[in-house]
């Protein structure tokens, strides 16, 4: 009688081991997919890589093409507000493009799409209500038979929802 008091003890203590295992394992499972459904994620700075990309080389925004079109290299002619808003078209965020001229004369070049949303860039410290992102690279600018260094300065602002 003994033996079996202890084979039964020994078994339950056991189960209850296996029983605690299962059940952390599944509360680890839930914390998993739960949190992880209900994050947000921030697209923000891959909104402005797609926009600088977009500018840089593709042909229906800024790029030089007379034959062939020539990543990287813009064309002076180009480099419009009315160009940018034909090349993207967005009402949630604001953009603002500045491109510094470098060589003999330096030159500003400033174009803006939804300056209603840039005129508020002081909010840019505060992070709940706005989004700014900051990007620049180094550019070409065809002008009329040169090629003419340049920096490019985006500004990409949006309201928090």
């Amino acid at each position: 009688m003994k033996k079996a008091q202890f084979d039964l003890g020994k078994e339950w203590i056991l189960w209850m081991f296996r029983i605690s295992i299962v059940i952390l394992v599944l509360i680890f499972l839930y914390f998993m997919v739960f949190f992880n459904i209900s994050k947000k994620e921030d697209t923000g700075q891959l909104t402005l890589q797609m926009v600088q990309q977009k500018l840089l080389y593709s042909q229906e925004c800024f790029v030089y093409s007379e034959e062939n079109p020539s990543p990287g290299i813009l064309d002076e002619n180009k480099l419009t507000e009315e160009n940018l808003k034909a090349c993207i078209s967005s009402q949630d965020y604001g953009i603002g493009i500045n491109i510094l001229k470098q060589g003999a004369q330096q030159e500003i070049i400033n174009l803006e799409m939804n300056s209603d949303i840039l005129k508020d860039k002081a909010l840019c410290r505060y992070k709940k209500t706005m989004d700014c992102l900051k990007d620049g690279s180094y550019v070409l600018i065809r002008e009329k038979d040169k090629i003419v260094p340049a920096y490019m300065n985006i500004l990409l602002m949006r309201y928090n929802k």
